[in-house]
């Protein structure tokens, strides 16, 4: 099974990654008067948790989706949680780029990944000023909106789509599903028993076997036993393959021949962002 997905530009994928050791930004803030006007604007033209969550249409804390929050209820990009990874005042482009190219385009309201490229799996979202149980989250200062953290039985979290859905969401909003992988499961990561996705391929005997093949194929068990989606990088955890091992299924997010062809007109990857990506079951 193969799919085309569109991509943010490769510089993205780079930063992003360059970026995923970063700390917390938010600060704690209080929700100012200011807001009363966004936020009975914000239900009388649109009523109250629009969006296509598990939640009930009139519960204050369903999640918004990310295009109305930018778009109706005074949040700027950033207001979040959604450079928690990126230290305060650092990697202004890597910003830009993940506003424009995710957060602003992102036209659904699942949650997504507190901490990218991380083994984290807390996911977030915006809810309206209303809500009361943010679970951890804050209001956000001169807006109509907070943000909580979300819980599986309530809210849908990316976490829980298969990668074709996934797929099928940034196609929607014209998006790269490359990266949606990233935004919605935890990476396998950095610690003492990090596996990259060159280990997993030979593993699965698609390379010869550089150092410690036993070991690598212990690791590989214990990630398909756990039986919970992982993204396993790159090695240098910014170009493509990388790929998600979720129990037995096994996915490969991989250039396209297309992409190869026309990497010299970036106007046209642009203007034809689907044809970039194939995500590739193995």
């Amino acid at each position: 099974l193969s799919l085309t997905a569109p991509m943010a530009p490769q510089m993205l994928l780079v930063a992003l990654a360059a970026a995923a050791s970063g700390g917390a930004m938010a600060s704690s803030i209080s929700l100012l008067e200011d807001a009363e006007a966004l936020l009975q604007m914000r239900t009388v033209v649109h009523g109250k948790g629009a969006g296509t969550g598990k939640e009930a249409g009139t519960d204050a804390c369903r999640c918004l989706k990310w295009t109305d929050v930018y778009a109706d209820y005074g949040v700027l990009c950033g207001m979040g949680m959604e450079f928690s990874f990126i230290p305060p005042g650092q990697k202004p482009t890597l910003r830009k780029e993940m506003c424009e190219h995710f957060y602003t385009k992102f036209d659904d309201n699942h949650c997504i990944q507190e901490t990218v490229m991380s083994r984290l799996r807390g996911q977030w979202c915006y809810v309206s000023a209303e809500c009361e149980s943010l679970n951890g989250g804050q209001y956000v200062a001169g807006t109509a909106a907070g943000w909580k953290v979300c819980d599986a039985a309530k809210d849908a979290m990316l976490s829980e789509e298969s990668y074709t859905s996934l797929y099928q969401m940034a196609v929607k909003s014209n998006m790269d599903a490359a990266y949606m992988l990233k935004m919605a499961y935890p990476t396998w990561g950095e610690t003492a028993e990090a596996m990259k996705w060159p280990g997993i391929q030979q593993s699965l005997g698609l390379f010869n076997a550089t150092g410690n093949l036993t070991l690598k194929q212990e690791w590989f068990e214990k990630i398909k036993a756990d039986n919970k989606p992982w993204i396993l990088d790159s090695p240098d955890g910014t170009h493509l393959p990388f790929g998600l091992v979720w129990g037995n299924l096994i996915v490969e997010a991989k250039y396209s021949d297309w992409f190869y062809d026309n990497i010299h007109d970036l106007t046209e990857v642009f203007s034809h962002q689907s044809k970039v990506t194939i995500f590739e079951c193995i």
